[in-house]
Formats: structure tokens, C-alpha cells, sequence
């Protein structure tokens, strides 16, 4: 079992030898690749399996806010409960007929340690994610149409883009083009540059670290926080800094017709 878990480890470690053993025939393997090898695919199936229930559930059970970041410990500590759960279901599919070295219940253990490590350890990712996903959300229910995310213009990260319903009401389609962070970073600066392909670039975090050192320089780019961020007076009374609920079409064009 230990032996498994060691290669099992090796193989996480080092993609060259994940590769090399994926390119491998099954009936090629010694045992304790083998074993290794599965312990690893079913890592990986199990651990997505939990995150996305975790990302779902907190998507849909809170909002993008500060106050929201204990609701998503809970979440979290939920979807950590389930993992014995997608296991057992897991392994009654799966079976022991292609089991080397281990027995069922052995790699039944590994795998409870296992994919609590890789759940733990994909946290940050989930995290961006549901950042993301959350503030995607609240500016869809603002009034923006979605058209389409993960795209780029230079060297500037554009997480998502979205253009205003324009149901007859306004002559002309405006789009804004968003980045959504948890907390600004030192690459965030990156995006700061002109876009002819949007009318505003939207810095969208939780507001913990905001500067407007750089952003000055561009006045077709805002920050955007959530409504219950607490702000010093400094950011409160800039134009660049602007509360979610804030981020309408109609706010957004009275914006441009003042830059």
C-alpha cells in the first residue's frame, strides 16, 4: 500500500512521468504503476467531482460581497464531507478486477487521503473561480448580456465581456470588458492599457488592496467592489472606484459622456 501511494506521489510530482506512463499500454505496467496510475485518475475524477458541487453550491447561495466569505467556508467544509460519498460510488463502478497490488479497501483509504490532499490543494483555483463566476452573476443581473469569456486583446486578460441589452433604447452598443480578481495582484497592471474593443475595462476584486496610482492614467478603467466593501474616503471619492450594484449600462454611458 505504501508502495502505491509513494509512486502514486512521484507521478503527481512530475508530469514527464505522468505523460510517460499515460502513453504506456495498461498491460505494460508493473503492479504498482498500475495501481498508482488509477489511484491518480480517480484522484482527479472524485476531486472535480467535489469542486464543482462546492463552486455550485456557493455560486448559487451567496453573492459577490465580502460577508460571503464565511458562507463559502461552509460550502467548502460541506463538499469535504461528501468526499467518502463519491468514493464508495465511485468504487462500485470501478470494482477491484483491476487492482494489482491493492485491495479494494486499501485503495479505498488511499483515496480518502488523496483527494482531501488535491481538494485542499486546488483551493486557490476554486477560489478564482468562484470569484469569477459571482461577479459574472451580479453584472448579468445588472443589465449586461454576456458575450463570451477568456479572451485577449495584447497583453490584457479579458476574463469575460459583456455589451448592453440595447433593446432600441440607446444608439449605439456599448461593451465593457472585465477582470475578475479576489484581490488585486502586482500583474493586475498588465490589463491597464487602451482597448479599442471596449468602452470601459472593469477591475473587479473585493477591494482589499485597490490603487489608484496607475489607474489614474487610464480614465476608460474602474475598479469595482462589492457593495458592502469598506472603503477609506480616498477611494470613496473616486470616479474609478464604483460599488457593483453601481455597474448598469445607463451608469456606465453617463461615465463615457463625462470622460
Amino acid at each position: 500500500m505504501l508502495e502505491v501511494y509513494l509512486r502514486y506521489k512521484e507521478i503527481v510530482r512530475s508530469l514527464t512521468t505522468e505523460r510517460a506512463l499515460e502513453k504506456t499500454d495498461a498491460t505494460d505496467l508493473d503492479s504498482v504503476d498500475s495501481d498508482a496510475m488509477m489511484l491518480r485518475r480517480l484522484t482527479i475524477q472524485i476531486r472535480t467531482t467535489v469542486n464543482k458541487y462546492i463552486i455550485k453550491n456557493i455560486v448559487e447561495n451567496t453573492d459577490f460581497s465580502c460577508a460571503a466569505d464565511a458562507v463559502e467556508t461552509v460550502e467548502v467544509y460541506r463538499g469535504r464531507l461528501k468526499i467518502p460519498t463519491y468514493i464508495e460510488h465511485i468504487m462500485m463502478n470501478e470494482g477491484s478486477k483491476n487492482l494489482k497490488v491493492l485491495t479494494k479497501d486499501e485503495m479505498i483509504n488511499l483515496l480518502d487521503e488523496t483527494v482531501r490532499e488535491s481538494v485542499s490543494n486546488s483551493g486557490k483555483a476554486r477560489v478564482g473561480n468562484i470569484t469569477e463566476a459571482k461577479i459574472q452573476n451580479a453584472i448579468k443581473k445588472n443589465g449586461w448580456q454576456f458575450v463570451r469569456k477568456n479572451s485577449k486583446y495584447k497583453s490584457q486578460d479579458i476574463d469575460a465581456l459583456f455589451q448592453d441589452k440595447n433593446e432600441n433604447k440607446n444608439p449605439e452598443m456599448i461593451k465593457i470588458g472585465v477582470s475578475s480578481k479576489r484581490t488585486i495582484r502586482e500583474r493586475w497592471r498588465q490589463n491597464l492599457m487602451e482597448n479599442d474593443e471596449v468602452d470601459v475595462f472593469v477591475h473587479a476584486s473585493l477591494g482589499a488592496d485597490l490603487t489608484l496610482t496607475d489607474i489614474e492614467k487610464y480614465p476608460n478603467h474602474i475598479h469595482v467592489v462589492p457593495d458592502d466593501a469598506e472603503l477609506t474616503d480616498k477611494f470613496e471619492n473616486s470616479i474609478q472606484v464604483q460599488r457593483i450594484s453601481w455597474l448598469t449600462p445607463d451608469n456606465i454611458r453617463k461615465y463615457i459622456a463625462e470622460l
